[in-house]
C-alpha cells in the first residue's frame, strides 16, 4: 500500500470546513482534489478527536516501569544488598516477573548483586 503526501493543516482545516458544511465528500474531493479514503479518514479522526491534527507517531510497546520504578529499586538494593528479588518485587509491587527484575538489575541499572557467602565452621575451605 502506498502512502501519498501528508495533507498540510490548511488543507485539513478547510476539508472540515468544507464538512461542516455538511458538503458531500464528493464535492470536497473534487475541489480540493484529494483522495477519498484521506477525506474519510480525516472526517473520522474529526469525529474521534475533536481535531484535524495528525496523530502522534508513537509505535510500540510503553515501558512497563518508570523512572522511579528503577529508583525505588536501586534504593531498595543500596539498603538490603541481600534482598532477594522477590522481596523486591512484593515490596515495591513491581508489574514484572522476577527473572525480567533480575535483567533490568543488571543490565539496566548495572548494579551488581553480590549477595553474602557464607564461610564453612571453621573457615576451612573445601576442595
Amino acid at each position: 500500500m502506498k502512502m501519498g503526501i501528508p495533507l498540510s493543516m490548511d488543507l485539513r482545516k478547510r476539508i472540515i470546513e468544507y464538512y461542516e458544511e455538511e458538503k458531500e465528500v464528493k464535492i470536497i474531493v473534487q475541489n480540493l482534489r484529494v483522495g477519498k479514503s484521506a477525506v474519510y479518514n480525516l472526517i473520522n479522526l474529526y469525529k474521534e478527536t475533536g481535531q484535524y491534527a495528525p496523530r502522534d507517531r508513537n509505535p510500540g510497546r510503553k515501558p512497563t516501569l518508570t523512572e522511579k520504578d528503577y529508583e525505588n529499586i536501586r534504593n531498595k538494593i543500596k539498603e538490603e544488598p541481600d534482598v532477594e528479588l522477590a522481596v523486591i518485587k512484593a515490596e515495591l509491587n513491581l508489574p514484572i516477573s522476577v527473572p525480567w527484575l533480575c535483567n533490568i538489575i543488571n543490565y539496566k541499572l548495572n548494579l551488581p548483586r553480590k549477595k553474602k557467602h557464607y564461610s564453612t565452621a571453621n573457615n576451612i575451605v573445601r576442595m
